[in-house]
């Protein structure tokens, strides 16, 4: 018999804490960092450097306005070439 403790009884199940926080908390949050920035004067400056041609703000209004574009990726199967297969005959 060990001396160490059985850690199995703490696995898996609900964690004080852990996961994402209730909404309720997300907007009050929101509602307070919006009560201290004044949000319509921020999208003001936005558009203000939209309409200067800023492409950083350009890009970020596109952003929230129609989305992020989809990512792609491309697998470059050359990468490979230089690596021999070696098969394992049961062993």
């Amino acid at each position: 018999m060990s001396d160490k403790p059985d850690k199995s009884s703490n696995w898996g199940g609900a964690r004080p804490g852990a996961g994402r926080p209730p909404k309720a908390d997300e907007e009050l949050m929101i509602k307070k960092i919006d009560a201290a920035l004044a949000p319509d004067e921020a999208w003001e400056q936005l558009a203000n450097k939209v309409n200067d041609g800023n492409v950083q703000a350009i890009r970020l209004y596109l952003h929230y306005r129609y989305g992020k574009p989809k990512e792609r990726v491309e697998l470059d199967t050359k990468m490979l070439a230089g690596f021999k297969v070696i098969r394992d005959e049961g062993n």
